[in-house]
Protein backbone atom coordinates (compact mmCIF):
# COMPACT_ATOMS: atom_id res chain seq x y z
CA UNK A 1 0.00 0.00 0.00
CA UNK A 2 1.06 3.19 -1.15
CA UNK A 3 1.75 6.38 1.16
CA UNK A 4 -1.54 7.78 -0.20
CA UNK A 5 -3.57 4.52 1.10
CA UNK A 6 -3.55 3.41 -2.36
CA UNK A 7 -3.01 -0.50 -3.37
CA UNK A 8 0.11 -0.72 -5.73
CA UNK A 9 -0.46 -2.34 -9.37
CA UNK A 10 2.87 -4.33 -9.72
CA UNK A 11 2.86 -6.73 -12.34
CA UNK A 12 4.35 -10.09 -12.02
CA UNK A 13 7.70 -10.66 -14.17
CA UNK A 14 6.46 -11.59 -17.41
CA UNK A 15 3.24 -10.18 -17.11
CA UNK A 16 4.58 -6.64 -17.89
CA UNK A 17 2.04 -5.21 -21.08
CA UNK A 18 3.96 -4.47 -24.76
CA UNK A 19 3.31 -1.55 -26.62
CA UNK A 20 4.49 -3.56 -29.55
CA UNK A 21 3.95 -7.77 -29.70
CA UNK A 22 6.79 -10.02 -30.30
CA UNK A 23 7.62 -11.34 -34.04
CA UNK A 24 6.01 -14.39 -32.91
CA UNK A 25 2.76 -13.03 -32.52
CA UNK A 26 1.24 -13.43 -36.15
CA UNK A 27 0.00 -10.33 -38.09
CA UNK A 28 -3.87 -9.72 -38.75
CA UNK A 29 -3.40 -10.24 -42.54
CA UNK A 30 -3.69 -14.32 -42.80
CA UNK A 31 -1.79 -14.37 -46.26
CA UNK A 32 0.83 -14.48 -44.14
CA UNK A 33 -0.27 -17.10 -41.48
CA UNK A 34 1.55 -20.40 -41.24
CA UNK A 35 -0.33 -23.35 -42.57
CA UNK A 36 0.82 -26.53 -40.09
CA UNK A 37 2.50 -29.17 -42.16
CA UNK A 38 5.28 -31.67 -41.65
CA UNK A 39 8.36 -31.55 -43.94
CA UNK A 40 10.68 -35.06 -44.44
CA UNK A 41 12.44 -36.76 -47.00
CA UNK A 42 10.72 -39.72 -48.26
CA UNK A 43 11.00 -42.38 -51.36
CA UNK A 44 7.74 -42.94 -53.54
CA UNK A 45 7.64 -46.72 -53.41
CA UNK A 46 4.46 -46.65 -55.59
CA UNK A 47 3.18 -44.20 -58.31
CA UNK A 48 0.26 -45.52 -60.69
CA UNK A 49 -2.94 -44.96 -62.28
CA UNK A 50 -5.80 -47.06 -61.48
CA UNK A 51 -9.34 -47.23 -61.59
CA UNK A 52 -11.62 -46.89 -58.56
CA UNK A 53 -12.91 -49.35 -55.96
CA UNK A 54 -16.93 -50.56 -56.49
CA UNK A 55 -17.09 -48.64 -53.24
CA UNK A 56 -15.97 -45.73 -54.40
CA UNK A 57 -18.70 -45.48 -56.83
CA UNK A 58 -21.49 -45.29 -54.43
CA UNK A 59 -23.23 -42.27 -53.84
CA UNK A 60 -21.85 -39.85 -50.77
CA UNK A 61 -21.93 -36.48 -49.11
CA UNK A 62 -20.61 -34.93 -52.42
CA UNK A 63 -22.42 -36.63 -54.52
CA UNK A 64 -26.25 -37.95 -54.75
CA UNK A 65 -26.04 -40.07 -57.45
CA UNK A 66 -23.92 -43.52 -58.11
CA UNK A 67 -21.17 -43.24 -60.76
CA UNK A 68 -22.02 -45.23 -64.19
CA UNK A 69 -18.27 -46.50 -64.18
CA UNK A 70 -14.97 -46.42 -62.03
CA UNK A 71 -13.33 -43.41 -62.39
CA UNK A 72 -9.57 -43.60 -63.27
CA UNK A 73 -6.86 -42.21 -60.07
CA UNK A 74 -3.46 -41.79 -59.35
CA UNK A 75 -2.35 -43.60 -56.33
CA UNK A 76 0.75 -42.94 -54.34
CA UNK A 77 2.53 -44.40 -51.60
CA UNK A 78 5.89 -42.42 -50.35
CA UNK A 79 7.87 -44.16 -47.71
CA UNK A 80 9.44 -41.55 -44.88
CA UNK A 81 13.12 -41.72 -44.13
CA UNK A 82 12.98 -39.72 -40.97
CA UNK A 83 10.40 -42.08 -39.30
CA UNK A 84 9.47 -45.54 -38.32
CA UNK A 85 7.15 -47.43 -35.97
CA UNK A 86 8.08 -48.90 -32.86
CA UNK A 87 5.59 -52.66 -32.49
CA UNK A 88 5.09 -54.20 -29.22
CA UNK A 89 7.22 -56.71 -30.01
CA UNK A 90 10.03 -54.65 -30.71
CA UNK A 91 9.97 -54.88 -33.85
CA UNK A 92 10.11 -51.98 -36.87
CA UNK A 93 8.18 -51.12 -39.63
CA UNK A 94 7.83 -48.29 -42.30
CA UNK A 95 5.42 -45.11 -42.30
CA UNK A 96 3.63 -45.03 -45.47
CA UNK A 97 1.75 -41.44 -46.49
CA UNK A 98 -0.65 -41.62 -49.09
CA UNK A 99 -1.42 -39.46 -52.22
CA UNK A 100 -2.58 -38.72 -55.47
CA UNK A 101 -6.10 -37.95 -56.68
CA UNK A 102 -8.99 -38.65 -59.05
CA UNK A 103 -7.97 -38.25 -63.16
CA UNK A 104 -11.93 -37.95 -63.31
CA UNK A 105 -14.94 -36.32 -61.86
CA UNK A 106 -18.28 -36.41 -61.63
CA UNK A 107 -19.74 -33.46 -63.48
CA UNK A 108 -23.57 -32.88 -61.62
CA UNK A 109 -24.52 -30.74 -63.99
CA UNK A 110 -23.93 -32.49 -67.66
CA UNK A 111 -24.10 -35.68 -65.47
CA UNK A 112 -21.64 -37.10 -66.75
CA UNK A 113 -17.73 -38.20 -66.17
CA UNK A 114 -15.54 -35.59 -66.91
CA UNK A 115 -11.75 -35.37 -67.02
CA UNK A 116 -10.38 -33.00 -64.11
CA UNK A 117 -8.82 -29.57 -66.13
CA UNK A 118 -7.31 -26.59 -64.95
CA UNK A 119 -10.41 -25.35 -62.85
CA UNK A 120 -9.87 -28.24 -60.71
CA UNK A 121 -7.53 -26.51 -57.97
CA UNK A 122 -6.64 -29.11 -55.66
CA UNK A 123 -5.34 -31.55 -57.86
CA UNK A 124 -3.40 -28.85 -60.00
CA UNK A 125 -1.81 -27.74 -56.91
CA UNK A 126 -0.64 -31.31 -56.44
CA UNK A 127 0.66 -31.95 -60.25
CA UNK A 128 2.12 -28.67 -60.39
CA UNK A 129 4.44 -29.26 -57.65
CA UNK A 130 5.74 -32.63 -59.01
CA UNK A 131 6.30 -31.50 -62.61
CA UNK A 132 8.20 -28.52 -60.83
CA UNK A 133 10.27 -30.74 -59.07
CA UNK A 134 10.79 -33.77 -61.32
CA UNK A 135 10.00 -32.01 -65.08
CA UNK A 136 8.40 -35.45 -66.28
CA UNK A 137 5.55 -37.62 -64.48
CA UNK A 138 3.87 -39.48 -66.97
CA UNK A 139 4.03 -42.47 -67.32
CA UNK A 140 3.14 -42.14 -63.37
CA UNK A 141 5.44 -45.51 -63.01
CA UNK A 142 8.04 -43.70 -64.05
CA UNK A 143 8.22 -41.57 -60.31
CA UNK A 144 8.95 -44.93 -58.66
CA UNK A 145 11.76 -44.93 -56.55
CA UNK A 146 12.29 -40.92 -56.56
CA UNK A 147 13.43 -39.22 -53.56
CA UNK A 148 12.52 -35.94 -52.19
CA UNK A 149 11.42 -33.69 -49.34
CA UNK A 150 8.11 -33.46 -49.14
CA UNK A 151 5.69 -31.18 -47.15
CA UNK A 152 2.30 -32.96 -46.09
CA UNK A 153 -0.70 -31.05 -44.88
CA UNK A 154 -2.95 -32.69 -42.94
CA UNK A 155 -5.57 -29.86 -44.09
CA UNK A 156 -4.33 -26.58 -46.61
CA UNK A 157 -6.77 -24.04 -47.73
CA UNK A 158 -6.95 -23.39 -51.51
CA UNK A 159 -8.72 -20.59 -53.02
CA UNK A 160 -12.40 -20.93 -50.50
CA UNK A 161 -11.80 -24.32 -50.02
CA UNK A 162 -9.79 -26.78 -47.20
CA UNK A 163 -8.50 -29.89 -49.05
CA UNK A 164 -7.25 -32.40 -47.19
CA UNK A 165 -3.89 -35.18 -47.39
CA UNK A 166 -2.01 -32.87 -49.66
CA UNK A 167 1.30 -34.25 -50.22
CA UNK A 168 4.10 -32.24 -51.97
CA UNK A 169 7.44 -32.47 -53.35
CA UNK A 170 9.65 -30.11 -52.49
CA UNK A 171 12.84 -30.43 -53.62
CA UNK A 172 14.47 -33.03 -55.52
CA UNK A 173 17.25 -35.59 -53.39
CA UNK A 174 19.97 -37.86 -55.12
CA UNK A 175 19.15 -41.24 -56.01
CA UNK A 176 21.92 -41.78 -53.54
CA UNK A 177 20.54 -40.23 -50.58
CA UNK A 178 20.36 -41.45 -46.99
CA UNK A 179 18.89 -40.28 -44.66
CA UNK A 180 21.80 -39.61 -41.48
CA UNK A 181 19.67 -37.90 -38.81
CA UNK A 182 17.86 -39.25 -35.92
CA UNK A 183 15.40 -41.09 -36.82
CA UNK A 184 11.68 -40.55 -35.34
CA UNK A 185 10.23 -43.61 -33.67
CA UNK A 186 6.25 -43.73 -33.22
CA UNK A 187 5.65 -46.29 -30.41
CA UNK A 188 2.83 -48.30 -30.57
CA UNK A 189 1.62 -48.96 -27.19
CA UNK A 190 1.50 -52.78 -26.49
CA UNK A 191 -1.71 -53.80 -25.87
CA UNK A 192 -3.41 -56.62 -23.11
CA UNK A 193 -3.48 -60.02 -24.88
CA UNK A 194 -6.48 -60.63 -22.06
CA UNK A 195 -9.66 -59.11 -21.86
CA UNK A 196 -11.48 -59.23 -18.71
CA UNK A 197 -15.01 -58.39 -18.68
CA UNK A 198 -17.49 -57.69 -15.71
CA UNK A 199 -20.15 -60.19 -15.12
CA UNK A 200 -23.52 -59.80 -12.99
CA UNK A 201 -21.62 -60.07 -9.74
CA UNK A 202 -19.18 -57.34 -10.37
CA UNK A 203 -16.25 -60.20 -10.71
CA UNK A 204 -13.90 -60.59 -13.62
CA UNK A 205 -15.45 -62.91 -15.83
CA UNK A 206 -13.38 -65.06 -18.43
CA UNK A 207 -10.94 -64.31 -21.04
CA UNK A 208 -12.72 -63.11 -23.77
CA UNK A 209 -9.91 -63.19 -26.72
CA UNK A 210 -10.02 -66.99 -25.85
CA UNK A 211 -13.32 -67.37 -27.48
CA UNK A 212 -12.75 -65.37 -30.51
CA UNK A 213 -11.16 -67.90 -33.25
CA UNK A 214 -8.97 -65.91 -36.34
CA UNK A 215 -11.57 -66.44 -38.28
CA UNK A 216 -14.30 -64.15 -36.93
CA UNK A 217 -11.77 -61.53 -35.77
CA UNK A 218 -10.80 -61.49 -39.51
CA UNK A 219 -14.87 -61.25 -40.85
CA UNK A 220 -15.33 -58.65 -37.91
CA UNK A 221 -12.78 -56.09 -39.46
CA UNK A 222 -14.14 -54.73 -42.15
CA UNK A 223 -17.21 -53.34 -39.99
CA UNK A 224 -15.04 -51.97 -37.20
CA UNK A 225 -13.06 -49.99 -39.52
CA UNK A 226 -15.25 -48.58 -41.92
CA UNK A 227 -15.25 -44.95 -41.99
CA UNK A 228 -11.49 -44.69 -40.37
CA UNK A 229 -8.64 -43.16 -41.95
CA UNK A 230 -5.81 -45.65 -43.09
CA UNK A 231 -2.96 -43.12 -42.63
CA UNK A 232 -3.51 -43.46 -38.58
CA UNK A 233 -2.55 -46.69 -37.18
CA UNK A 234 -2.86 -45.76 -34.09
CA UNK A 235 -6.56 -44.63 -34.36
CA UNK A 236 -7.22 -47.91 -36.23
CA UNK A 237 -6.04 -49.67 -33.43
CA UNK A 238 -7.86 -47.45 -30.46
CA UNK A 239 -11.28 -48.19 -32.80
CA UNK A 240 -11.06 -51.86 -32.08
CA UNK A 241 -12.58 -53.46 -28.84
CA UNK A 242 -9.68 -54.67 -26.51
CA UNK A 243 -10.61 -58.10 -27.73
CA UNK A 244 -9.24 -57.52 -31.21
CA UNK A 245 -6.11 -55.94 -30.55
CA UNK A 246 -3.88 -59.31 -30.46
CA UNK A 247 -0.59 -58.64 -31.74
CA UNK A 248 -1.40 -60.18 -35.33
CA UNK A 249 -3.98 -57.76 -35.12
CA UNK A 250 -2.12 -54.77 -34.46
CA UNK A 251 0.87 -55.78 -36.45
CA UNK A 252 -0.94 -55.98 -39.70
CA UNK A 253 -2.31 -52.07 -39.52
CA UNK A 254 0.93 -50.64 -38.73
CA UNK A 255 2.53 -52.54 -41.46
CA UNK A 256 -0.57 -52.12 -43.67
CA UNK A 257 -0.68 -56.15 -44.75
CA UNK A 258 -3.85 -56.38 -43.05
CA UNK A 259 -6.04 -53.61 -44.72
CA UNK A 260 -3.71 -55.13 -48.32
CA UNK A 261 -5.06 -58.28 -47.85
CA UNK A 262 -8.59 -57.18 -46.48
CA UNK A 263 -8.75 -55.45 -49.64
CA UNK A 264 -7.73 -58.09 -52.10
CA UNK A 265 -9.85 -60.28 -50.83
CA UNK A 266 -12.75 -57.90 -51.57
CA UNK A 267 -13.43 -57.43 -47.75
CA UNK A 268 -12.91 -53.59 -47.83
CA UNK A 269 -11.96 -50.65 -50.64
CA UNK A 270 -10.22 -47.36 -49.50
CA UNK A 271 -10.86 -44.67 -51.53
CA UNK A 272 -8.47 -41.63 -52.96
CA UNK A 273 -8.92 -39.70 -48.95
CA UNK A 274 -8.05 -43.04 -47.83
CA UNK A 275 -11.19 -43.47 -45.88
CA UNK A 276 -12.20 -47.30 -45.22
CA UNK A 277 -15.43 -48.71 -46.42
CA UNK A 278 -16.37 -51.80 -45.54
CA UNK A 279 -17.92 -54.39 -48.41
CA UNK A 280 -19.38 -57.19 -46.24
CA UNK A 281 -21.92 -57.02 -43.22
CA UNK A 282 -20.18 -58.37 -39.95
CA UNK A 283 -20.09 -61.98 -39.20
CA UNK A 284 -22.24 -62.63 -36.05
Amino acid sequence: MTQDGILSSSVPAGLEHHTVPPSSVPGIDSRGWAEPKETFPGTVIVSTKRECDPKYMEPNQFRTVPLPRPVWQWHLEVERLDARYKLPDGSQATVIIYGGFDLERWNDRTRQIEPINTRSNKEALISDAWVNIFGSVEPAESLTGKIAMFDYYQSKRIGRNIARRILLPVGALEPTYEFTGEVQMFVVARTEDTVTTAGDNGAGSSNQTANLTDEAVYASLPQLLDGLNRTNPSLLIKALPAMYRTGKVTNGLITGTLLTELEADEKITIDTDNIIKALVPVTA
